[in-house]
C-alpha cells in the first residue's frame, strides 16, 4: 500500500459519507480490504467503518459478519493494547442488540477487558469501550453489565489525575450514571449525579477563556486509532453541555437543562430542533406561562410539524 493509495481511499471515504452514500462507502472499503495487503491499523479502520456505516443506516444483519471479522482479525493480528477497538462504539453495539446478538458483543467486550493491558496509550479507547457498554446496558436494560462497566470507568478515572481527557471522561461518567440510574436504579442517585455534573461542567468553564471554548472542534478521521484515542480540546465541552442538558431535561431537571442550554448558546453553538423543543418543554414545566409558550411556538414554527408533535403534543393546544 502506498501513501497515495491510502489517501485516495480516505478522500473517497470522506466524500461518500458527506454525500450520505453509504453503499459507496462499503464498496470502497471492501475494495480496499481485498485489493492489497494492508497494515493492521488500516485493516482495522476499514472493518470498523463498514460496521459503523451499516449500524448507522440500520443494517445490523449486514453489519454482523463484518463485526465478527473485525473481532477475529483483532484476536489474531492486533496488539493486545488495541483490542478495545472492536467494542468502542455504542451505535454498533445497540444495532447488534436489535437482532439478538447482545451476548456476542458482551463476550467481545469481556475479552477486550481481559486481554488489553491498562496503559496510558489505550486509556481513551478503553473509556470509549466502557462508555459503549454502559450505553448498551441502558438500551437493553442489562443492568448488571452497566454496573460493572461504570465501576471500570471509576477505576480508569483513578489511573492518572493529570490525564488530558479526564474532564471529558468525568462529565460523560456522570451523564451515564444519570441515564443508568433512571433505567436500573431507584432514582436515589439522580440528585448527587446531577450536582456532580453541574459542578464539573461549570468548573471546566471557569478554567478556560471563552475564546478557547469557542474554538472549532476537530477530530482525526473517524474510526482510526488516532481518533479513538484523541486528546479532546477544551471546546468539546460544548458537546457535553448539550448531552448533559438533554439528559437533565428528560429526567425532569428543567432548570439545569436551561442553564446548560444557555451556556452552549453563549459559546456560539446553534441548537437543533430537538434541543429547541426541549427548551420549550422546560419553560412550560417551570413557568406554566401560556403566553410565553405561544410566543415561543410562533417564533419557531418548524417545531410544530416535527419534534413537538413527537415529544409534547399537548403543547400544540397552546397555539
Amino acid at each position: 500500500m502506498t501513501t497515495i493509495q491510502r489517501d485516495r481511499v480516505r478522500r473517497d471515504f470522506v466524500l461518500y459519507k458527506r454525500e450520505g452514500n453509504y453503499r459507496a462507502v462499503v464498496q470502497t472499503l471492501n475494495h480496499y480490504l481485498d485489493s492489497q495487503q494492508l497494515p493492521t491499523d488500516e485493516r482495522a479502520w476499514a472493518l470498523w467503518n463498514i460496521c459503523d456505516i451499516l449500524a448507522v443506516h440500520n443494517f445490523p444483519h449486514e453489519q454482523l459478519p463484518y463485526h465478527r471479522q473485525l473481532f477475529e482479525f483483532a484476536s489474531k493480528e492486533l496488539p493486545a493494547e488495541q483490542f478495545h477497538w472492536v467494542v468502542s462504539d455504542s451505535t454498533q453495539s445497540t444495532a447488534l442488540v436489535d437482532i439478538g446478538h447482545l451476548s456476542e458483543w458482551v463476550e467481545w467486550y469481556h475479552e477486550a477487558n481481559e486481554k488489553a493491558p491498562r496503559t496510558s496509550g489505550n486509556r481513551n479507547i478503553r473509556f470509549e469501550a466502557h462508555r459503549a457498554a454502559v450505553s448498551t446496558s441502558i438500551y437493553a436494560s442489562e443492568c448488571e453489565l452497566g454496573h460493572a462497566s461504570l465501576q471500570l470507568i471509576t477505576e480508569l478515572l483513578l489511573e492518572d489525575p493529570a490525564w488530558h481527557n479526564r474532564d471529558y471522561a468525568l462529565c460523560n461518567y456522570h451523564i451515564l450514571r444519570l441515564e443508568h440510574d433512571a433505567v436500573c436504579g431507584d432514582g436515589s442517585a439522580k440528585s448527587e449525579s446531577m450536582t456532580c455534573l453541574r459542578e464539573q461542567l461549570f468548573d471546566w468553564l471557569s478554567r478556560y477563556p471563552e475564546s478557547v471554548l469557542k474554538d472549532d472542534l476537530y477530530s482525526p478521521l473517524l474510526g482510526t486509532w488516532e481518533q479513538l484515542n484523541y486528546n479532546h480540546p477544551p471546546s468539546v465541552i460544548r458537546t457535553l453541555l448539550w448531552n448533559g442538558g438533554c439528559v437533565a431535561c428528560r429526567l425532569g431537571e428543567y432548570q439545569t437543562f436551561l442553564d446548560l442550554y444557555e451556556k452552549a448558546i453563549a459559546l456560539g453553538d446553534t441548537p437543533n430542533p430537538y434541543s429547541k423543543t426541549l427548551r420549550i418543554i422546560a419553560l412550560w414545566k417551570i413557568h406554566q406561562d401560556r403566553d410565553q409558550i405561544h410566543r415561543e411556538l410562533h417564533s419557531s414554527p418548524e417545531l410544530v410539524t416535527s419534534e413537538l408533535k413527537r415529544l409534547a403534543p399537548e403543547l400544540l393546544e397552546l397555539l
